[in-house]
Formats: C-alpha cells, sequence, structure tokens
C-alpha cells in the first residue's frame, strides 16, 4: 500500500473474479465495515449492491443515542442478527452486526438490504422526532405475511402521530407488543390507521400521555379483530372507555359462545355505581350474572362476574368454575401509583 494514502486495502488491481467472488458469499452488512476505510471498495459496492445476498432479519434494535445529562443526539444505535447461509453442505448460520453513531441513511441501507420475512423481534426506541419508523413501514406495507414475535415500542416527539399510524397499520401478524412509552406531545387526536393486526396475544402499553390515542381508536378494534382471547394491559382512567372494554368482551362471548376463551378483565378504583352500567350491558346482550367479591390482599379485591346466557347454564358456572362462562373478572386495585385497565385472557 502506498505511503499516504487514505485507504487501508489496496483493490485497485484486484481481478474481477475475486471481487465477484466477494459479493457471491457476503451481505451488505458483512462488508459495510470495509466500506469505511476503503473508497475503492464502496464503489465497487455502491455500483452492485443491488446483486449482492441479502440476509434473513431476525432480530432488529434502533435506539435514539443518549450522551451525558440526557441530551438525546441525531445519532443512533443499532444491532441486527441475520441469518446467512453457509458454505457447500453447511446450513444457515446467525451473525450479528452492530454499529453506533448511526444516522438514518444508514440505517435505510442496512434494513434494505435484509429480507424482513422471518423476522422475529423489533425493538425500536425514538426520543424526538425522526424518519426511523417511515423507513420500516413500506418494507411491512410490502410482506402480507410477515410475522413479528415480539414488537417493543417507544415512541416520543413532536409530529410523530402521523408515522406511528403508518407504521402500526402496516403490521400484520403480531404475537406480542409493548408499548414502553408513547409521548405525543399533547396530540389528542385518535389513531388514524386501519388495524390489520391479528395473532395477537398480549398488548402491554406502560407509560402513555395520549390514552385516547391508545385505548378508543386503537386497543379497542384489535380486541374484536382477535375476538379477545388474549391479554391487554393499557393505561387508563376513562370509566366510560372500560366500559367499552366490558361491553366488547360480552359481544364476544355472545358472537362466539362455541369458541369463547374466558377474558379476564382488570379495572382500577371499582366504584359501586359501575354496576348500573354493567346491567345495562347484560341486559342488553341477553345474559345473567352476579358478582361475587373477593378480598386477595391489602391493596387489591376481586369482582367475579359469573355470566352466562341462561338459568341451566349459569348453574354450570357456579357448580364447575372450568367451564367457559365466567367471562369478566373485575379487580379493584386501590392505593396504586399507576391508574390500569387490563383484559388477561388465563
Amino acid at each position: 500500500m502506498a505511503k499516504n494514502s487514505d485507504t487501508y486495502f489496496d483493490l485497485y488491481n484486484l481481478p474481477d473474479e475475486i471481487i465477484n467472488l466477494v459479493f457471491q458469499r457476503c451481505t451488505f452488512m458483512d462488508i459495510s465495515p470495509i466500506m469505511l476505510s476503503c473508497k475503492r471498495f464502496k464503489n465497487i459496492v455502491d455500483k452492485h449492491r443491488s446483486n449482492l445476498p441479502k440476509a434473513s432479519l431476525k432480530h432488529l434494535q434502533i435506539e435514539h443515542r443518549v450522551i451525558h445529562d440526557n441530551i438525546v443526539t441525531d445519532a443512533y444505535s443499532v444491532i441486527m442478527r441475520y441469518d446467512v447461509k453457509g458454505v457447500g453442505e453447511k446450513g444457515l448460520y446467525s451473525k450479528t452486526f452492530n454499529k453506533y453513531n448511526c444516522k438514518e441513511s444508514e440505517i435505510a441501507l442496512y434494513i434494505n438490504s435484509c429480507t424482513w420475512e422471518g423476522v422475529e423481534n423489533v425493538q425500536i426506541i425514538i426520543r424526538k422526532k425522526s424518519n426511523v419508523l417511515n423507513l420500516i413501514t413500506p418494507l411491512l406495507n410490502s410482506l402480507p405475511n410477515h410475522s413479528i414475535k415480539t414488537l417493543f415500542l417507544h415512541v416520543e416527539g413532536k409530529n410523530m402521530r402521523h408515522s406511528l399510524d403508518n407504521f402500526l397499520s402496516s403490521l400484520r401478524n403480531v404475537k406480542d407488543m409493548f408499548i414502553n412509552k408513547l409521548c405525543l406531545c399533547n396530540d389528542n387526536i385518535g389513531f388514524q390507521g386501519k388495524m390489520n393486526i391479528s395473532n395477537l396475544e398480549k398488548i402491554e402499553v406502560l407509560e402513555c400521555d395520549c390514552t385516547y390515542y391508545c385505548n378508543e381508536q386503537f386497543a379497542l378494534p384489535v380486541y374484536h379483530m382477535n375476538k379477545g382471547h388474549f391479554s391487554m394491559f393499557l393505561c387508563v382512567n376513562d370509566t366510560n372507555f372500560k366500559m367499552k372494554l366490558i361491553n366488547a368482551a360480552a359481544e364476544e362471548y355472545v358472537n362466539d359462545i362455541e369458541h369463547y376463551k374466558q377474558d379476564f378483565i382488570a379495572i382500577s378504583e371499582l366504584n359501586p355505581s359501575i354496576f348500573h352500567e354493567i346491567d345495562i350491558i347484560m341486559t342488553k346482550n341477553g345474559l345473567k350474572y352476579e358478582p361475587n367479591f373477593e378480598d386477595q390482599a391489602t391493596n387489591c379485591s376481586f369482582c367475579h362476574l359469573m355470566i352466562a346466557k341462561d338459568d341451566e347454564e349459569f348453574w354450570n358456572v357456579i357448580e364447575d368454575s372450568r367451564k367457559q362462562h365466567l367471562i369478566v373478572s373485575i379487580v379493584a386495585l386501590h392505593r396504586t401509583s399507576k391508574v390500569v385497565c387490563s383484559i388477561w385472557n388465563r
């Protein structure tokens, strides 16, 4: 290598056969570190990027970098785990790609250099206005059958609602969804997208400054689309929404009596007046119910609503609790720091 050269590798005189061999065996993530130190190689890669084999993405983690004094930078840390084909008879093997101080333009290159059909875990932490969700959304929209086992989402920042709408609308098969924080900076407009999530087993919203966005426009449509039968943990202090949740559970019970799976609804600050609303819901759906109170701890008491469609089924519920007729259990959480409303399928 010539003295004072700005490259670490002398690729100028390499024959095409060797360069082509590199492209056949390497993915973009494999060779991207070399691009930083070799302009010649970068030019070659840019020219032939479309011919590079794509890795099968399994795990994606993108997070805004935070430096001293909690200052959020414009850079991201990116971790990607992906499968690549071995040489000869060797099967797939897993590799990990890490990069800190990553720009949005670089993220676009990385995520577009992978196939997304087999993605299992996605973790996105955005702490201010960002274009990352807009980079991922088209990829998910192009895959009608993608399946994500776990989605961890943390979004805060101004003017992020539209990006979040589109991203959530692009989701298809998701097993577990954890929303660690959702702060759209006083944007009180509800979710405006079309819900397409199926096969859901759990939703948890741990912190949310815009509960209307999550509850009315997001959680209820997801519940109906999946016909209940999954765990839900939401931040909520709206009594009206709590009743809508109970009403949704009652409707699913009536409409799907043969295949109904028991739901468990937990709401905070149980007020006796709530039973007036419950009476209306049960009467409307032709259901019988009887509350059964049970103190479990100093800060928690349960009220099991034993519900069935007629007298015969009702007594079967009382005599055999294993029968799938117990639709709702209300738990009153007293003196808790957080106001929560949950559905758990136990």
